[in-house]
């Protein structure tokens, strides 16, 4: 699937009925800088400032993973009440939507109707106002006439480096508006190095990591990061940063969540694993209940040994799709590409727990209704929006009981014997 620009994914523009009673929907990252018609959708609201308040540059990451597309429509809206529940929702929202567009023989206009329920309903956010638009008209207009900061040569070469040699990045990351801003470079001392990059994207900063050995580094796939790490600096003082522990948390599914650890003072999102900021010049990087730290080094060392790095992608290639056990306690584990070149492609393991194996798949059906997998052994028929499943050898049918991925992932990387053995990009494969 066509994966969309940082723009794309956060500005779905979709016209109202009111004004020319069309369903027509606008189209992302095809409008002219001069085109008035940039402003003709009233949905168009303040999303620079409300959605980076409320949501920070974690929705990028989480909207990238979650596969928007042009088709998809979305209708952006003032006041986010949580910026955490809302990502989520957002994610979620999508991959339903996207389900609803294939399924439907209206196309967008069900997508349109199901996003604006959802979203004026469940999440209990409101539209943009005639005046709200107006002020961004304005707004956005200003924006257009100031002048771009000059670009830093360094780190504009540096960030194409980064960007020519690491699949799945687009030129556009580091360079123009979204140029990379500064790095850090730390190792624990013990041959393990990783890489901190901040790059703006227009007025919001998203991190990058990357970990290796000095010569090649492989990005580290992140689940959200925190915006107010400072680059060798202290954080920031007062009430709001009040016992915070600044940091980026990764995605290794091998370590479960700490129940008695957050990133913040809240009940969100507990940490398994996350680079954290200690103070200027050191970091700790925590696997689990492992905490090891790592010392930055001076600039004037790690920038030739960035510049002379090569980049690559996580080797995460894989995520889960389905897990499911029958009444003897065989597992049915099912997984799927999460890149681009490989989305579409499944891989189904059979066995006990401990010694699942894959199975060679002959035949898939993958649509709206569910997913049949027949391999050698037999058909494996899932559905999983009713958590129904069923193995079915030689004319005999056995229930397949549906088991929550997100409440297994510790099992299924630690436990289940798929993953066993495998490298999965973060730093947590040499503690």
């Amino acid at each position: 699937m066509k994966k969309t620009s940082f723009l794309s994914l956060l500005l779905f523009c979709v016209n109202c009925a009111g004004s020319s009673g069309s369903n027509q929907t606008a189209s992302p990252g095809a409008l002219s800088e001069s085109d008035e018609s940039f402003f003709a959708p009233r949905t168009y609201c303040r999303w620079i400032d409300d959605m980076r308040g409320a949501v920070g540059s974690a929705l990028v990451g989480l909207g990238y993973d979650a596969g928007y597309s042009d088709d998809v429509p979305a209708h952006f809206v003032t006041k986010p009440k949580d910026g955490i529940g809302l990502r989520v929702e957002m994610v979620n929202l999508v991959g339903r939507t996207r389900m609803l567009a294939k399924s439907s023989p209206d196309g967008n206009a069900a997508v349109v109707a199901a996003f604006y329920r959802r979203l004026e309903s469940d999440m209990g956010l409101t539209p943009c106002t005639e005046e709200q638009f107006e002020e961004q008209k304005k707004a956005e207009s200003a924006r257009r006439q100031k002048k771009p900061e000059p670009v830093d040569p360094v780190m504009a070469a540096l960030g194409s480096k980064i960007v020519n040699s690491t699949p799945g990045k687009s030129p556009e990351d580091f360079t123009n508006e979204h140029m990379l801003k500064s790095f850090e470079l730390m190792t624990n001392d013990k041959g393990l190095f990783i890489a901190r990059f901040i790059a703006r994207w227009g007025s919001v900063e998203h991190v990058s990591l990357f970990v290796g050995d000095g010569k090649v580094f492989r990005e580290i796939p992140t689940r959200y990061e925190s915006s107010d790490i400072p680059p060798s600096s202290e954080p920031k003082e007062g009430a709001k940063n009040k016992g915070v522990q600044l940091a980026n948390v990764f995605n290794d599914p091998r370590f479960v969540f700490n129940q008695e650890d957050t990133l913040d003072d809240s009940s969100h999102d507990k940490v398994d694993a996350a680079l954290r900021y200690v103070r200027p010049g050191k970091y700790s990087v925590r696997c689990g209940s492992q905490i090891v730290d790592f010392n930055v080094l001076p600039s004037d060392k790690a920038l030739p040994m960035l510049q002379g790095a090569t980049y690559q992608r996580s080797p995460l290639d894989w995520k889960p799709y389905a897990l499911g056990r029958d009444e003897h306690g065989t597992y049915y584990y099912v997984d799927a590409g999460r890149w681009e070149d490989n989305e579409r492609v499944f891989r189904v393991f059979l066995g006990k727990k401990g010694n699942v194996k894959p199975v060679e798949l002959k035949n898939i059906v993958h649509d709206s209704e569910g997913d049949i997998f027949t391999t050698r052994q037999g058909d494996l028929r899932l559905t999983i929006g009713k958590q129904k499943g069923s193995w079915l050898k030689k004319g005999v049918k056995q229930k397949v009981l549906l088991v929550p991925i997100e409440d297994n992932l510790s099992m299924i990387y630690n436990e289940l014997g798929a993953y066993e053995g495998a490298r999965l990009g973060t730093p947590c494969d040499d503690f």
